[in-house]
């Protein structure tokens, strides 16, 4: 009886509205069932609805249920999006590839070696890169950052992926290539629509032996941490630091007639050991399973991220005071430095023949007298307080500004920070980088992490 009276309902709607039955009554579906809903919203509901802003809020809500990164975007944000993709394209499904014309030739650095990454010898040995975004051009800096750094003598290398949030995964995957030996996949791309993609190393690299750690924060997002996974995946590494942001979703995003967009998460990144980095959001639970490396065995979390082998544990800064600040930000080590410099220049030339010896036996506290004259000079002496807590750093941090001023030379302003041992003086972000490289100069203590 009441499905009778729903259809004569129906039927009698439709005589008002002109509409066929079968528009009204066919709901065999969802999608369906939410055509129907939006034609009686917009043709039946008792006052007139803005449409365009209705569906547009409506669009929101829906992808607002779906993922942290699936979203509809305005026509001005849109827009925007746009312009950033084309300043820098950013991984996902329509990031674009970068190919060999722009990495320069495989495997070779390019024969006038230049690179825009940071890179310097922490001692004899073991070498330093930071590499900020995966770009078009970072496997051909990767490369040419390792052959430098080779000719200076490097066994060991400690990469620094913090604050790296991303870029292209076609450059991670470049990158991993000049780690990993043989035909090893770095990451996996699935979803429900979309067929199954395996991104894989192809190449001989340029350090695919020697003893490797590479740091992460929880700033390490997205392709940056896809690339840690496969580094710790296949056992050819350490991780050092913090757990990585957590971000394993691709996203593509549909353009509309007038100028919105609709970004939508379309596919899931696997590492080489089947982790999802997803970390958790609204109803969806952690992954649970038990993963394992790929050579050694050993157990994997993967909760949310890359978890690091080494985990180290966030501190503030214990130099921090306004006094610290100030002489910071008005840049006064580097007037102390360049003044001593000038006085003292060709005596440190001769007590120290290198950068490395100065960075080892020069002591910091020769610059204090120095640093509490320009301090005065600027009115700005410090409270005992202000001793106790900042002198040392910012006497480290005076030292490394001569040594560059002295030698000419990044590399041993660089030296300076990296080897300070004193807790008075130290960063946390120095720490990490001090017990990375601590790791891989011990082969006992860096295979005993590899074990399972």
């Amino acid at each position: 009886m009441k499905k009778a009276r729903r259809v004569w309902m129906l039927l009698s709607l439709a005589a008002v509205l002109s509409v066929e039955p079968l528009t009204l009554s066919a709901q065999n579906t969802p999608e369906e069932k939410l055509s129907m809903a939006m034609y009686a919203i917009m043709n039946m509901y008792v006052d007139s609805v803005d449409k365009s802003r209705f569906v547009d809020q409506q669009i929101d809500r829906m992808l607002q249920q779906l993922d942290p990164f699936s979203m509809y975007l305005p026509a001005q944000q849109a827009s925007a999006k746009e312009q950033a993709v084309l300043a820098l394209p950013m991984d996902g499904a329509n990031s674009g590839s970068a190919n060999a014309s722009q990495q320069g030739e495989r495997g070779k650095p390019t024969d006038n070696p230049k690179t825009t990454l940071r890179h310097y010898m922490l001692d004899g040995q073991t070498g330093y890169i930071q590499l900020p975004i995966f770009s078009q051009t970072a496997a051909r800096d990767f490369r040419n950052s390792v052959a430098a750094l080779k000719s200076s003598g490097m066994k060991n290398l400690v990469l620094d992926l913090r604050n790296n949030h991303g870029g292209l995964t076609d450059a991670a995957v470049a990158v991993a290539d000049e780690l990993l030996d043989g035909e090893k996949t770095v990451f996996t791309a699935v979803g429900a629509h979309i067929e199954k993609q395996v991104f894989k190393t192809q190449h001989d690299g340029c350090f695919e032996h020697g003893q490797l750690a590479v740091l992460t924060n929880g700033e390490t997002m997205s392709a940056a941490e896809l690339f840690a996974g496969a580094i710790q995946d296949w056992d050819r590494g350490i991780v050092v630091g913090e757990s990585t942001f957590g971000k394993g979703l691709i996203q593509e995003t549909l353009p509309l007639a007038d100028g919105s967009a609709i970004q939508i998460s379309v596919a899931r990144y696997l590492t080489p050991a089947g982790r999802s980095l997803q970390k958790p959001y609204q109803q969806q639970a952690p992954d649970s399973t038990m993963h394992h490396t790929l050579l050694s065995h050993r157990p994997l979390k993967s909760a949310c991220g890359i978890e690091p082998d080494v985990p180290l544990v966030s501190f503030p800064a214990p130099y921090d005071s306004p006094w610290y600040v100030r002489f910071l930000l008005s840049r006064a080590s580097q007037s102390v430095a360049a003044e001593f410099v000038d006085k003292h220049g060709r005596e440190l030339l001769e007590r120290y023949q290198s950068p490395s010896d100065f960075v080892s036996r020069f002591p910091a506290h020769e610059l204090q007298e120095a640093v509490m004259t320009q301090s005065a000079s600027m009115s700005m002496p410090p409270t005992d307080d202000d001793l106790r807590k900042s002198m040392e750093r910012v006497l480290l941090e005076t030292k490394a500004y001569v040594g560059r001023a002295l030698f000419q030379s990044d590399q041993c302003y660089y030296q300076v920070i990296a080897t300070n041992s004193n807790p008075a003086a130290e960063h946390f972000a120095n720490r990490v980088l001090r017990t990375a490289w601590q790791l891989v100069c011990h082969p006992a203590e860096y295979k005993k992490i590899l074990e399972p």
